[in-house]
Parts: C-alpha cells; sequence; structure tokens
C-alpha cells in the first residue's frame, strides 16, 4: 500500500507533458493541468485493461485517472504522469 501512495504523491518522480510528442513512462496516475485532449494513450494490457480505448478524449482541468499507463500523446492542453514504484509490476 505504501508504494502506491508513494506513486500517487510523485515520490518516485513524474514526468510533465506540455507537446504532441509520445511520451513513454510507467506510470500509475495521470494529472490534467488543463483541458487537455488525449491523442493516444497506452495502457498495460496485462493487468486487465481492455474495452473502449481513451483516444480522443477530453480531460477538464483538475481530472486524475489512475492505471497502469505506458505512453501518452496528447492533441493539446497539459498533464502529469505519474512514475510507478521502479520494481511495480
Amino acid at each position: 500500500m505504501e508504494n502506491l501512495w508513494n506513486e500517487i504523491y510523485g515520490v518516485y518522480g513524474a514526468e510533465v507533458v506540455t507537446d504532441t510528442e509520445t511520451h513513454t513512462v510507467n506510470a500509475s496516475a495521470i494529472f490534467f493541468k488543463e483541458s487537455t485532449v488525449i491523442d493516444t494513450i497506452t495502457t498495460d494490457t496485462t493487468k486487465g485493461y481492455d474495452g473502449n480505448t481513451l483516444d480522443g478524449e477530453t480531460f477538464a482541468a483538475g481530472q486524475t485517472i489512475y492505471g497502469h499507463f505506458t505512453s501518452l500523446k496528447l492533441t493539446s492542453g497539459a498533464a502529469i504522469m505519474y512514475k510507478k514504484h521502479p520494481n511495480s509490476q
């Protein structure tokens, strides 16, 4: 449980995304700093994530999503990807 809280609070680092390049990060949470449109987002499908995609979705400023994310590319906006514990599966 401690690792989860550390991930959420950014103890393991974070990557700020403010451009339209693909960012590859093992992240446990994504915080949207401003209204943001996702171009593409990839999740770790070995963790049971399947179904509809978040590609093309818009998130309001201040929203946070949680999961096992591996990459993010924005159409517009800005986000912070909070890194998972380095030994996290």
